[in-house]
């Protein structure tokens, strides 16, 4: 039977496909379905359950010639977690499917769920069940449940014409990173050989293990103060921003100057456009994008997040403004799962 395949398609158009064929959620306690970073149903009066499920799978999003395989788990749940960090609530537990060759080390399945344990550990996440499975590639599915109060989960959809637009932190390592690693792995000499071996360690870290930004949430909490949208920087900042735009019916003006460049960036690619574009384009960072009120943000740690520029009434227009005062259509870009061959 011949039809369309999923790379035609694309991945969010796929999405929404799927997301037709199940309807609209029957359950009352169902606050939010497919189309944030998690979903949401009520456990108790004014308590909600926040749920994710992430795969990670061989030869697409880690290359076991750079990765160890404490690396895979470590990075496969901390990817997970930082989606219930997306939504402004606490991570608390996860279970794991765990797809594997037949003729896969025994040792190497330990040291997945090594990492996989180490990574919960560190993030107060209890591992509580899952399934084993044979596959010709190694996957692993991970679903995260988190918890919060109804009234602080944060959504995409909340942003409003003047809310600030903010990420938590510095973009573009884990790009130079991944590169540094195939460079590496394929022995050639990388472009960038003869730099400071910090800086490089530093961006193969940003990569192979990424830190979920769950701090934000108990800071957030502290100040008193709640972001009006939210999304995490997986698959690049320029996707993330029209997600948020697309969901809150809102544009945005990125103010190119105001983006902030790891400095792993500026040290490796001598380029300052094409340091740039790392940053703008660059996923698996995991940094949090959010939409706050001016007056929200100023009581917020100034040294937790940078301002990038704002929410405007123009619905789906987004521009850079460059430092020259011109302003520049920014498209939505980003990674698609069925994008290329």
């Amino acid at each position: 039977m011949k039809g369309r395949h999923v790379g035609g398609v694309g991945e969010f158009k796929l999405i929404r496909r799927l997301a037709d064929i199940i309807g609209k959620p029957r359950g009352s306690r169902i606050v939010r379905a497919i189309g944030d970073d998690a979903a949401v149903y009520r456990t108790a009066p004014g308590r909600v359950h926040v749920v994710s499920t992430d795969a990670f799978a061989d030869q697409y999003h880690f290359d076991a010639r750079f990765y160890s395989w404490v690396d895979v788990g470590g990075k496969a749940m901390a990817a997970s977690i930082s989606d219930i960090a997306a939504m402004n609530a606490v991570p608390r537990y996860a279970t794991v499917a765990l797809a594997l060759p037949p003729k896969f080390l025994v040792a190497d399945a330990e040291r997945i769920y090594e990492g996989l344990r180490l990574c919960a550990e560190q993030q107060d996440v209890d591992i509580i069940g899952g399934d084993t499975t044979r596959s010709d590639r190694v996957t692993l599915s991970i679903t995260i449940i988190g918890e919060a109060a109804e009234q602080d989960v944060v959504y995409r959809d909340g942003g409003l014409p003047g809310d600030l637009l903010c990420v938590t932190g510095p973009l573009g390592a884990a790009d130079i990173g991944l590169q540094l690693l195939r460079f590496e792995a394929e022995s050639q000499s990388p472009p960038m050989a003869g730099l400071d071996e910090a800086i490089v360690r530093q961006a193969k870290d940003r990569h192979l293990r990424p830190m979920p930004r769950t701090d934000m949430v108990n800071r957030w909490k502290k100040a008193g103060v709640k972001p009006h949208a939210l999304i995490d920087i997986s698959d690049g900042l320029t996707a993330e921003v029209h997600h948020i735009c697309r969901a809150s019916g809102c544009g945005a003006a990125i103010d190119l100057a105001a983006v902030p460049v790891a400095r792993a960036v500026r040290m490796l690619e001598s380029d300052p456009a094409r340091a740039m574009e790392f940053a703008l384009s660059c996923g698996d960072e995991y940094e949090l994008l959010f939409a706050a009120p001016a007056e929200d943000c100023a009581r917020m740690d100034a040294c937790l997040f940078t301002v990038i520029g704002r929410l405007t009434a123009d619905a789906g227009a987004v521009f850079l403004r460059r430092e020259e005062g011109d302003e520049v259509a920014l498209g939505p870009g980003g990674h698609d799962h069925f994008a290329g061959p």
